[in-house]
């Protein structure tokens, strides 16, 4: 895409132009400030006109002249225009509007109320984008994209997009990662500066030279992003703080106080692990938003921007949110949203499964069959939905099957994983969001009809691979789990190759293995469940779902546990080896694990729980273990966060007072700890009856077991000892 403007509007000598990436922007009275990194390292700040503006429908099209007179004598408004514009997905055909253009952008909302106590609308257009989104939207131009622009006395005169769409380096952001101490509101006792994960400079010595020499040395190194655990939320705790010593300080690069880090990209810290730079700027691209803003918008946010920029493409005028609601009977219901397909696992253990996979099954429906608000009755071509979803999807195929060509400890292949990662989390996030009842194009029928196409895909898909002679032992939505006998490798890749074939989708062979366990439901063994398995793949490497192993709040020692409990039992050619040899090999295992707990023995840095609160404090009812852990902290002015992480072990669970049965590690980290026995050990037996359960192990009988076997005099001492 190219767009230009404005190109002949400076005299030629005064005329610069340079290449770079569009770093952040925002609007700042009738300007729009522009940030852009140039491919020589250096930053620019340039600004453009920008003129506010919305669309209003007249509730009576034949007094519309009338109408415009008095609108013009609105002060704060500049022009009005007479234009024809598609109001709905579904119209049939243009109406007449009123294109109203305002002084300021702070002038919307009075001349938006005034028009609505006038009684002479019907309905109100494009009101609630940010401005920001209206000027990018205009200009297409999604921020980080690389552009090729032109200037005159720091003005923007034209902007020529670069076809960038293949590039796997992200642009050459300078990062700086920091952390404040203690997290949340209180005084800051000190800021630790990283390189990577590791620290390499602490700032000390009282709040105010803290904050006052962090504000030095941003302003000597000038990074373009800041990465910290709570992202744009430390930066607001650092003004606040400094406004309580009277200390300006500037973490962005204005002087101005809002937007606090103009010219800068704040990212979570949990965020730029897992994405890095490139899911940012994949979250831009998407958007068209900046990266400031929506790396930490939720998936549905960034999909609500998209289609707002598709449809004024197409010159329709955005709808203001609301709540999408459609009255329907409960057999209406029943017949119509039935969901995905499942079929229930053959529960035990397997030998040369394979799993079959649809890549981005849902997106591929709605790109392949046109599934959209405004196709899924009338069936007429290029739907909205799939103009959202296709450059995303072709983005996401494509560093997706380059990654699997590169390394996997080059850079490369991080960066094609960082960016196909964060495309995916939108990418299933678009089917969802299709049937969303706060989506403002929303139409249930559409997330239905994604929905009913899909579980046909995959009976498709069963029936073929039965045909072919392959036992279907499980199937979930977008993937099918295939065995035979003797089957290859090849002969899975050909099955796969065979079905993409005939059913029009992708599908790829994606795990090969050599044992795989399905799992029945815990609290009713007489019913399978859906993703819970575990097995061993043909390269030696283990794969699971939903079990401990997978659970952030599972202590290391016990996933230490289930990982070497399932190497032990699947080191074997055959299931009968499986049975026959290593079974008994794992159960002694087990009885050594739980002596060990039991004794004393562990070290407690193993066993310490981690959850996340995912609110504030005092919005908890309950005294859960990490409420109360954060509780403690905050007794001794701490104050955690919503978003926090809370580590702590569980010393006594059958204690009367919650303040007494679990401790925080900051408490522990000179003197230790004595943990609860028995409580670890019943997690671990319960970890234990995850992998072992199919082969008849029950947590109960083991206990009454190991009870008649008491622990002997060295293993008492020991673990007196250690506590």
């Amino acid at each position: 895409m190219r767009y230009y403007q404005d190109l002949g509007s400076c005299r030629a000598a005064e005329k610069m132009r340079v290449k770079g990436w569009l770093l952040d922007a925002y609007i700042a009275g009738d300007k729009a400030i522009l940030w852009l990194k140039l491919e020589d390292g250096s930053l620019i700040r340039l600004t453009d006109q920008y003129r506010p503006d919305f669309y209003a429908e007249p509730a009576d099209s034949d007094s519309i002249e009338e109408i415009v007179g008095l609108v013009l004598n609105h002060p704060n408004v500049e022009d009005v225009r007479v234009e024809e514009k598609f109001t709905s997905l579904e119209a049939s055909g243009k109406k007449k509007v009123l294109h109203i253009y305002l002084d300021h952008p702070k002038s919307q909302r009075r001349v938006i109320k005034t028009l609505e106590d006038s009684g002479l609308f019907r309905a109100f257009f494009n009101i609630d984008l940010l401005h920001i989104q209206r000027y990018l939207f205009h200009k297409n131009w999604p921020p980080t994209q690389r552009v090729e622009i032109e200037y005159a006395d720091s003005e923007l005169r034209g902007i020529n997009l670069l076809d960038d769409s293949r590039e796997i380096e992200p642009p050459p952001f300078k990062t700086l990662i920091y952390s404040i101490e203690p997290p949340g509101d209180g005084e800051i006792q000190e800021i630790t500066l990283y390189r990577g994960t590791r620290p390499y400079h602490r700032l000390r010595g009282g709040e105010k030279n803290i904050i006052m020499n962090f504000n030095q040395h941003i302003a000597a190194n000038d990074p373009d992003i800041l990465v910290s655990p709570h992202g744009y939320d430390d930066v607001k705790h650092l003004h606040r703080r400094a406004e309580k010593h009277e200390v300006h300080i500037q973490i962005g690069r204005e002087k101005a106080s809002k937007p606090l880090t103009a010219g800068r990209i704040p990212l979570r810290w949990d965020f730029y692990l897992e994405y890095g730079i490139c899911g940012a700027v994949e979250r831009a691209r998407f958007s068209l938003v900046p990266p400031r803003l929506c790396a930490d918008w939720p998936a549905g946010k960034l999909i609500d921007s998209r289609q707002c920029y598709e449809a004024m493409k197409r010159g329709l005028l955005i709808p203001g949110r609301g709540f999408y609601i459609e009255s329907r009977t409960a057999l209406e219901v029943l017949l119509r949203d039935r969901g995905g397909f499942i079929l229930a696992p053959e529960a035990g253990l397997h030998e040369n499964v394979a799993e079959l996979d649809y890549e981005s099954l849902y997106p591929n429906i709605i790109a392949k069959e046109d599934i959209s608000y405004e196709t899924v009755k009338s069936r007429c071509g290029d739907g909205l939905l799939k103009a959202v979803a296709l450059e995303a999807l072709n983005r996401r195929l494509y560093f997706k099957h380059l990654k699997r060509r590169l390394p996997k400890e080059c850079k490369e292949w991080l960066w094609c994983d960082q960016r196909s990662k964060a495309l995916k989390g939108i990418l299933v996030c678009v089917y969802g969001y299709s049937g969303c009842f706060a989506n403002r194009f929303g139409n249930i029928a559409t997330f239905e009809e994604i929905n009913r196409i899909a579980r046909e895909k995959l009976v498709e898909t069963m029936n073929i691979a039965l045909e072919e002679g392959f036992q279907v032992v499980y199937a979930d939505t977008d993937s099918i789990f295939v065995k035979r006998e003797d089957a290859s490798r090849e002969d899975y890749e050909r099955l796969a190759y065979e079905i993409s074939r005939k059913i029009g989708f992708p599908l790829a062979l994606d795990h090969h293995y050599k044992f795989v366990v399905f799992l029945k439901r815990r609290t009713d063994p007489r019913i399978e469940v859906a993703k819970r398995y575990f097995g061993k793949l043909q390269d030696g490497s283990l794969h699971y779902r939903g079990i401990e192993l997978r659970r952030q709040d599972t202590p290391p020692f016990i996933k230490d546990f289930q990982e070497k409990l399932m190497r032990i039992l699947f080191d074997a050619d055959s299931i009968e080896e499986v049975r026959r040899r290593q079974l008994a090999k794992a159960l002694a295992y087990v009885e050594e694990a739980y002596r060990r707990v039991k004794s004393g023995r562990v070290d407690w840095r193993k066993l310490v729980i981690s959850k996340r609160l995912n609110k504030g404090v005092r919005e908890y009812r309950c005294n859960l273990p990490h409420v109360t852990v954060a509780k403690q902290l905050s007794l001794r002015g701490l104050k955690p966060a919503p978003g926090s992480l809370m580590e702590y072990i569980i010393l006594n669970e059958a204690e009367a007072n919650p303040y007494r049965r679990v401790a925080s590690i900051a408490f522990l980290k000179e003197g230790g700890a004595s943990y609860d026995r028995e409580k670890y050990a019943e997690l671990l037996l319960e970890a234990a009856e995850t992998i072992l359960g199919v082969f008849g192990f029950n947590k109960e009988r083991f206990k009454s077991k190991m009870e008649l076997k008491p622990l002997n005099l060295m293993e008492v001492i020991k673990g007196t000892l250690s506590s």
